[in-house]
């Protein structure tokens, strides 16, 4: 019986197996065929052994009597070598059926891996931000690679060798039957030691395997991270304390491998010595009988030939089941990410029929907290922007301004409150099309591995040449093109690597601007560029502002002094809201910020 985890894990499989369902058949049929072709050899054997030992014409000898009664024109004493012609013909079809059951049923197993990766990315992308928040991204990359291939070895190998052993055990069995009874119930003696022995030690197997994978992905979260953060690993000199730490990772993989090697060991070894000590058996028990005739010499080699047959299987079966308990294992972690279903979806609210959005957005009571057991972030935002408006937001160091923001597109739901986009609730707006006019610079900017027009033009297809300019001249990353290589085709490297921390937020700039938003949400865009730099921005913004809505959230009063509406954030709250000449002029945090940014500047200018 399966028990609910197998049924959950074969369910999940299925609609990928099916697709190739005619393929497999065809490949199983050759399974079959090759197995049945492999039991065929030593019957001919059999025979052939007969027609030496006995000299004679045995009345049982199919293959005598086909050569006598339908190849009459070959002569008695070629016989002999028409026994050793008919084996290479068995033999040589059987390799035949083998290539072709290995070529559709292994790569069809390489087909379904082909597909798991693909959805498996595809689910990644639809899942939420907080997803992530609770989840490395070292354990994400080993179900991509190492859990997808214990998967793809349990649909190939494994299911190919699982009906191959059944087969090739099941017939040997019979044709043993058929050749003596008796001797074929003293080969079943070790076989109960078997399948202890594989029993026992298949489900260490499991255990051993699933601790394995775990040990990979934390080596992957390892790598990663350092990859990731290298330029701090070198800032703070900490390659040594890295390379111990790695080296204890990796040393604790080793050992684990090298339990399961000895599980692995054990368990082969075990069987080979209990299928050895049966032919020991069958040699003493069989070599009397052949003595005493009641079995001929070929009857006991071809009995021998069988029962080796069995070791295989035997051995094969136990390969097997380590192959599909991984391959559980694997598929087990695979469809706990692909039964999580996203946060942020749309659902039975969304109107699809909205195809436009003109840019006004209301916040009505919002809250948002992050754990439902800790104090709320955001508490009570009213907040109104008309669609051309811009509003610019700024406050203390964890005040909740990103976390505002976030909420536009929808990174993150609130848990209280309402927002309104155009006067309808932004739920029930389509997901794409709401994304679809934001463009976004968030606080920590994010650049591809690629060349700078591709950065650029990311999400947009096929970009004009005018476009892209302009929106270079708009964020001022044209003014460094002359000292790049090659200009807008410069490979930038992995996150931007090559660029200096104002020309990665100008290329966020571009890259939002290009997209031509109803939305603008600027997220302390411009605190890595020089004050003459932002106010070359800011001047070439100005046209692109009027056109839409637009959310400046900074630290500096020179970025949101000609905002429409500026508000304060203190503990997830406005506490103050206006223009700037108004706001300079009212005790507050605006003020404040306002007197002690301008004695930094004069104090520069000294």
């Amino acid at each position: 019986m399966l028990n609910q985890t197998s049924r959950r894990c074969y369910r999940f499989l299925w609609p990928y197996i099916k697709r190739y369902r005619p393929l497999l058949t065809i490949g199983f049929l050759c399974v079959v065929l090759a197995s049945l072709l492999q039991l065929l050899t030593p019957w001919i054997l059999r025979y052939g052994i007969d027609f030496i030992s006995n000299g004679s014409q045995p009345q049982d000898n199919l293959v005598y009597h086909f050569f006598v009664n339908h190849l009459d024109f070959v002569q008695p004493g070629h016989f002999l070598a028409g026994y050793a012609v008919l084996i290479i013909m068995v033999v040589g079809i059987e390799g035949s059926f083998r290539y072709l059951m290995r070529n559709l049923i292994i790569g069809i197993s390489r087909r379904i891996e082909y597909d798991l990766r693909n959805a498996y990315f595809q689910h990644l992308q639809k899942l939420s931000q907080s997803f992530y928040h609770r989840h490395k991204t070292g354990d994400l990359m080993a179900l991509a690679s190492n859990d997808l291939e214990a998967i793809r070895s349990m649909l190939g190998p494994g299911l190919m060798h699982l009906v191959s052993t059944v087969l090739l055990a099941v017939v040997a069995l019979w044709l043993m039957f058929r050749i003596n009874w008796q001797l074929t119930l003293w080969s079943l003696v070790p076989l109960p030691f078997v399948a202890v022995v594989v029993n026992r030690l298949i489900s260490r197997i499991n255990k051993q395997f699933r601790r394995i994978q775990e040990q990979f992905a934390g080596i992957t979260s390892k790598v990663q991270e350092n990859l990731s953060g290298i330029r701090i690993i070198k800032a703070y000199v900490q390659e040594d304390q890295e390379i111990v730490q790695f080296k204890e990772l990796n040393r604790e993989m080793i050992r684990r491998n090298i339990d399961i090697a000895k599980t692995h060991a054990t368990m082969h070894s075990s069987i080979e010595l209990l299928l050895g000590l049966g032919i020991i058996a069958l040699l003493a028990k069989g070599g009397g009988m052949a003595i005493e005739r009641q079995i001929s010499i070929g009857d006991l080699v071809a009995f021998l030939v069988y029962y080796n047959m069995l070791a295989w299987p035997m051995i094969a079966f136990g390969w097997v089941l380590n192959l599909w308990q991984q391959g559980l294992a694997s598929t087990e972690r695979v469809v706990e990410i692909f039964n999580l279903e996203p946060d942020i979806r749309n659902n039975e609210q969304t109107d699809f029929s909205i195809s436009k959005i003109n840019g006004d957005i209301e916040f009505v009571g919002v809250h948002f907290s992050y754990d439902r057991n800790e104090p709320p972030v955001l508490r009570g935002i009213d907040l109104k922007i008309a669609a051309g408006k811009t509003l610019a937001i700024v406050g203390p160091t964890g005040a909740g301004k990103s976390t505002l923001v976030n909420l536009i597109p929808r990174l993150i739901e609130p848990t209280q409150g309402q927002i309104l986009v155009d006067g309808r609730d932004i739920r029930s707006l389509p997901l794409q099309l709401l994304r679809e006019n934001i463009g976004y610079v968030p606080q920590e900017t994010f650049l591809f591995s690629d060349t700078l027009r591709e950065n650029i033009a990311y999400g947009i297809c096929c970009p004009r040449i005018e476009e892209i300019e302009q929106a270079t001249e708009t964020s001022q990353i044209k003014v460094d093109l002359d000292q790049l290589p090659l200009g807008l085709d410069t490979m930038i490297g992995e996150k931007g690597i090559t660029l200096s921390g104002g020309q990665k937020q100008r290329t966020a700039i571009s890259r939002a601007v290009i997209r031509q938003p109803r939305f603008l949400i600027l997220d302390d865009a411009l605190s890595a560029v020089d004050t003459y730099t932002e106010e070359e921005i800011l001047q070439r913004l100005k046209t692109v502002m009027q056109q839409r809505t637009t959310i400046l959230v900074s630290h500096r009063v020179s970025t949101v002094r000609y905002a429409d509406e500026i508000i304060v954030l203190q503990d997830g709250c406005i506490t103050q809201r206006g223009k700037h000449h108004d706001l300079i002029q009212t005790p507050g945090y605006y003020r404040d910020l306002y007197k002690r940014q301008q004695l930094e500047k004069s104090l520069e200018q000294l």
